[in-house]
């Protein structure tokens, strides 16, 4: 049959984006195994758990108690005043107050501070401080024990001079040293520099310290202690500076005076001799400046108005109209009579003249007065008029009298500024002056004073320590459930590793879960005079065995759990070098050939090929001709010569083995074969020996890895079951082989 259809066969091998996901699968499987496996050790690492929490419980509860007290200082980041011999400074707020919080961690720790804690409480005569007066511990016994040995002290004179003939000669027990005072009493400050914590976060400017004490009581003294000798240094070097300070500022002082008094004795002087009372801003010159500018600019503004008005009034003289509309016209009280008369005679001529004709006596005798009161109103306005002039003469000269006042007035205000000027810098030499001493008069108060403020100091105690009523060390709960967890992960790691050393794969459950793969059968192993005969043998002589009808079971399950249709081609590989799969896959062929299938047997290893040698059958290259020749592959196909079972095998390795299975040609004819047969098995080589297993595995539809029980290390099996995991593009189970029978 040449019809060609697409089979997965003919697809590619995976890249790595096939990979990724079968490799995140596989973490998961992972994990998933190694919880099974501690699941299943839970009694022991329970058992370590317990073992150790209660271990750990018990030796807490045996050790001294340790009581811890705390007590906490606080620094101050805004700096103080400084007296110099200049006087006082005011540097500020500090922008990174960090250093100087490291600075008092330091100084709290000093040896200076922890040496006087030591002689104010006399911990010399303490035991807990004092290891000379301590009785020794189990601990030191021991090591007086160990070094007395290894001194030959329990030796006799006789093993010590044998010894010596061989060379070796044993060390002088050492004397004991006495301590001097000094180095008491600096063995006390280490053991006080050792219990003692001075900690701050670096985010805070509290800073707390701690001392651990066998007694409660003794450990807030402790503390306490501290921070008097602390602050009692802080206040000791200010006080010292301060009185370094105090002499310079005294001389100082007495000089600022003088200069204050001859400053001042020079502005009463000055003032004296130009006859100055106050030349402050805002003086008499000045003020009279001020006011002489807003009177003449008055004056200019009414100069202009009037000068306006009779300019107008002499521009209407001149074509012979007196203008009526004016302000002084307006305002007079005559003009004002003369304009309702005016009205008057406008309105009774208008009443006449709708009545009379023009020649009637009473409308001329109207027109007449209307007349006359116009004249009279023209008349006096042009005397009106006549008096701006009067007044514009009077507002210029007004305004040219201001002009010269101010003149004067700005020439003696020029005058004066050079003395003021002198003036004010003299009261401000004085002023300053006059401050300065001041200041240095609150220099020497404070100098003089005891310096006992927290804010001179720099830092003040938040809150001193207080005897704890708990221990603080140790902490048996703590320890044992610290132990609890400590035998938990010691359990777990003793279960890890022994399941990492466990030896080769013996049931179908504990290769499942190494290998994450379908376990679908175990062919059992046959004993006595049966073993002698191979697999293939058997299966001839009892088609109904045992071994039968497991490979029969097999081919049941790859058509159960394929993923989708019933596998038409099935690869068979080895996990590793030395194993071979050949005799069960030729088995597995001839079982489904003696049920009545078509089935087609194909030499996959092609590098090392046995199928032709584990079926008795002679030379065969059938494979090779299907592959090469342009004649249809069908033609190249052997017969089995005890099943109806169809082959195409090699028996001498070809040159090109591994081009011929990546070829298209191979994978044509593969594609064919499953078009054609009901079932095509393929040999394939050991996966882990070579590449040609996987390209197999990608173009079959199953494949079944052969693990060999009780042979195969493990690290070989899973080695070839996560390759073909990668590479495999349809299922992909396990067979277990020559397992032991059960039962």
């Amino acid at each position: 049959m040449n019809t060609y259809a697409p089979s997965r066969a003919l697809s590619l091998l995976p890249t790595g984006g096939v990979e990724a996901p079968a490799l995140r699968e596989a973490n998961v499987r992972s994990v998933e195994q190694l919880a099974k496996a501690l699941w299943r050790r839970r009694l022991f690492i329970a058992s370590c758990g317990i073992a150790l929490g209660v271990a750990g419980y018990a030796v807490t509860k045996q050790l001294p108690k340790k009581y811890t007290a705390t007590g906490l200082v606080a620094v101050d980041t805004q700096r103080i005043t400084a007296v110099g011999a200049t006087g006082p400074t005011d540097a500020g707020t500090l922008m990174d107050p960090a250093p100087q919080v490291r600075s008092e961690t330091l100084l709290l720790r000093s040896p200076a501070v922890l040496r006087k804690v030591a002689d104010e409480l006399e911990l010399a005569a303490d035991p807990e401080f004092n290891a000379l007066l301590r009785q020794p511990g189990v601990l030191d016994q021991v090591k007086g024990f160990v070094r007395q040995v290894a001194n030959g002290a329990f030796l006799p004179e006789q093993v010590v001079a044998r010894l010596a003939e061989y060379g070796i000669v044993l060390p002088a027990p050492a004397e004991e040293k006495v301590l001097t005072p000094r180095a008491v009493r600096e063995m006390v400050m280490d053991s006080l520099s050792d219990s003692l914590a001075v900690f701050n976060d670096g985010r805070s400017l509290v800073i707390s310290a701690s001392f651990t004490s066998e007694n409660p009581e003794r450990a807030a003294e402790v503390v306490n202690h501290l921070f008097e000798s602390y602050l009692g240094e802080k206040r000791e070097v200010r006080a010292s500076r301060n009185r370094e300070i105090l002499g310079a500022l005294q001389g100082r002082l007495e000089d600022a005076r003088a200069e204050l008094a001859a400053a001042e004795q020079r502005v009463r002087d000055f003032r004296a001799k130009h006859g100055l009372v106050s030349v402050r801003a805002g003086s008499v010159a000045q003020q009279q400046v001020e006011e002489l500018s807003t009177a003449l600019a008055r004056a200019s503004e009414e100069r202009a108005r009037i000068n306006s008005i009779w300019e107008r009034a002499q521009s209407g003289a001149r074509v012979g109209a007196i203008p009526t509309d004016v302000v002084d016209v307006l305002a007079s009280q005559t003009v004002g009579r003369l304009r309702d008369r005016e009205a008057e005679a406008v309105r009774r001529l208008t009443e006449l003249s709708s009545r009379l004709g023009p020649s009637h006596p009473e409308r001329r005798s109207a027109e007449s007065e209307l007349a006359a009161a116009r004249a009279e109103t023209f008349a006096e306005a042009r005397r009106i008029v006549a008096s701006l002039g009067a007044q514009a003469q009077s507002a210029r000269a007004r305004e040219a009298d201001l002009a010269r006042q101010l003149e004067e007035a700005r020439g003696q205000a020029t005058r004066l500024s050079g003395v003021q000027a002198e003036l004010l810098q003299l009261e401000k030499e004085s002023d300053q002056r006059r401050a300065l001493y001041q200041t240095f008069m609150q220099s020497v108060e404070q100098s003089a004073a005891e310096p006992r403020d927290p804010q001179i100091l720099g830092v003040q105690v938040v809150s001193y320590a207080v005897a704890p009523n708990e221990p603080s060390a140790p902490r048996p709960a703590l320890a044992g459930g610290i132990g609890m967890l400590l035998g938990f992960c010691l359990g777990g790691l003793v279960s890890v590793a022994g399941r990492q050393n466990r030896g080769p794969f013996r049931d179908l459950e504990d290769l499942a879960q190494e290998t994450r793969l379908p376990v679908l059968a175990a062919v059992p192993r046959a004993s006595g005079w049966r073993g002698q005969a191979s697999l293939l043998n058997r299966i001839t002589a009892e088609p109904r065995g045992m071994e039968a009808e497991v490979l029969r079971g097999l081919r049941a399950q790859l058509r159960f759990i394929a993923p989708q249709a019933t596998p038409r081609s099935v690869a068979f590989a080895a996990s590793g070098p030395g194993e071979s799969a050949s005799s069960l896959a030729a088995a597995f062929a001839r079982v489904a050939a003696l049920d009545g299938l078509r089935v087609l047997l194909i030499e996959g290893d092609l590098q090392q090929p046995s199928l032709a040698a584990a079926l008795g059958l002679p030379e065969s290259n059938g494979l090779l001709a299907a592959v090469s020749q342009s004649a249809p592959w069908n033609e190249s196909v052997a017969r089995d010569t005890v099943t109806p079972l169809d082959l195409l095998l090699v028996t001498e390795p070809p040159p090109n083995a591994r081009q011929l299975l990546e070829s298209v040609r191979f994978q044509q004819l593969l594609a064919d074969a499953c078009e054609e047969y009901n079932l095509v098995v393929v040999n394939a080589p050991s996966v882990t020996l070579a590449a040609e297993a996987m390209v197999l595995a990608h173009c079959v539809d199953a494949t079944v890895l052969v693990v060999e029980a009780n042979a195969t290390p493990r690290d070989r099996v899973k080695a070839a079951a996560e390759r073909l995991l990668v590479a495999s593009n349809g299922l992909t189970a396990a067979v277990l082989n020559k397992a032991a029978a059960k039962g």
